[in-house]
């Protein structure tokens, strides 16, 4: 072999070394990709199967919740939740502070977003409206079904242990989205915990857990957890118990239009723009 032609001959070699290299890593992969879609089809089987999960795009929820700050202080509140997956959501918080009822409402429909607070309204800034956007995004792939249609590429990750029992893990990815981690009961097949970063108002992320408790059947729709807990950077932040859970065909548009309170905001602040006035008159005349 010349010495020209041994070193046309390296970089040939160098590449087909570096194929058969990676030949095993992509092989792990694909295997791994399979083996989480199988989690995901034995969970939505454990869940009801195919006609009762795709029933829960549209939910209805109803909890008696609880936030927790440190060291250990509650504030109890009402919540009920309507979700429209993937693009329209509605929550409102009844509660009393300081003696006084306190009732608020967040609504997202596609882009826009909004929150009315005691009858004030005002428009979701486009922070709160992306961070938002996201969280429903990790409601939506708690609903499992929807994996199967979208281009999130699942994995399969370590097995686990929550309260003792194994759990199987699937990351799932996709594309302009964070990460959600799904962890399956390996016994049962059902959805014991979630796990995403959530962003706050400061721009600062933590790791938060949310752990589904207590499954029940329902009348037309999946099995429901009764109970929730939140957990952020380990730190039990929220706890909610389920009143009532309904799988609605539809939802009234109407839900997550505007709310009057916002558009009457934008008017008020529309009058108090400083107009075009006529110069005063000269003193003396």
């Amino acid at each position: 072999m010349s010495f020209r032609t041994a070193l046309t001959a390296v970089p040939i070699l160098s590449a087909a070394l570096s194929v058969l290299a990676a030949q095993p890593a992509d092989e792990n992969l694909i295997a791994s990709q399979n083996r989480a879609r199988a989690i995901l089809e034995r969970a939505i089987k454990a869940h009801g199967g195919d006609i009762r999960v795709n029933r829960a795009r549209n939910t209805h929820l109803k909890l008696n919740a609880k936030a927790i700050a440190p060291p250990d202080e509650e504030s109890p509140f009402q919540l009920e939740i309507v979700m429209q997956l993937p693009d329209k959501y509605r929550s409102t918080l009844t509660t009393t502070v300081q003696n006084t009822p306190v009732v608020r409402t967040i609504i997202v429909n596609g882009d826009k977003g909004w929150m009315t607070v005691n009858g004030q309204g005002k428009e979701l800034s486009a922070k709160e409206l992306a961070e938002a956007k996201e969280q429903m995004y990790a409601e939506w792939v708690c609903r499992l079904i929807t994996l199967r249609e979208s281009d999130c590429v699942l994995r399969e990750m370590d097995e686990t242990k929550i309260e003792n029992r194994p759990v199987q893990v699937v990351n799932v990815t996709r594309k302009g989205r964070r990460d959600v981690n799904l962890f399956f009961d390996k016994q049962t097949g059902l959805l014991v915990k979630m796990e995403h970063i959530v962003r706050d108002h400061q721009g600062l992320d933590s790791s938060q857990e949310v752990v589904f408790i207590g499954y029940r059947d329902t009348a037309t729709g999946p099995k429901h957890w009764t109970r929730i807990i939140v957990f952020n950077d380990s730190k039990r932040i929220f706890e909610a118990e389920l009143v009532e859970v309904r799988f609605p065909e539809r939802l009234d548009d109407r839900l997550f239009q505007k709310p009057p309170e916002v558009t009457a905001a934008e008017k008020a602040k529309e009058k108090e723009k400083p107009g075009d006035k006529p110069p005063g008159k000269p003193e003396g005349k």
